[in-house]
């Protein structure tokens, strides 16, 4: 089980994120949560490199800042295995932050 906390983040104002990881890198390819984008669009991954690495805030080193690419990465594969006709995961704010 994985924990989605970021000191980065600041201050919580939902509880964390839990979910298994194992479970989503059955059915998902590890390049599409773990990626580092070269100048031209190669993916170089980024295996054990922190996401707040790079999703800083900062636009000039990485446009998207941390809790928008969380919510982008998540929300975005759950919308397409629905629209697939897959059972996906949660949507809703409270489906993934949920207290323990």
């Amino acid at each position: 089980m994985i924990e989605l906390n970021s000191e980065e983040l600041g201050i919580h104002q939902r509880p964390f994120v839990q979910f298994t990881h194992e479970q989503h890198a059955a059915v998902i390819e590890c390049l599409r949560c773990h990626h580092d984008l070269d100048n031209y669009g190669n993916n170089l991954g980024s295996e054990g490199q922190p996401c707040s690495d790079c999703h800083t805030g900062n636009p000039g080193k990485n446009p998207v800042p941390l809790q928008k690419a969380f919510h982008m990465q998540c929300k975005s594969c759950h919308d397409q295995l629905l629209a697939r006709g897959t059972p996906g995961g949660p949507l809703m704010c409270g489906e993934c932050h949920k207290n323990k």
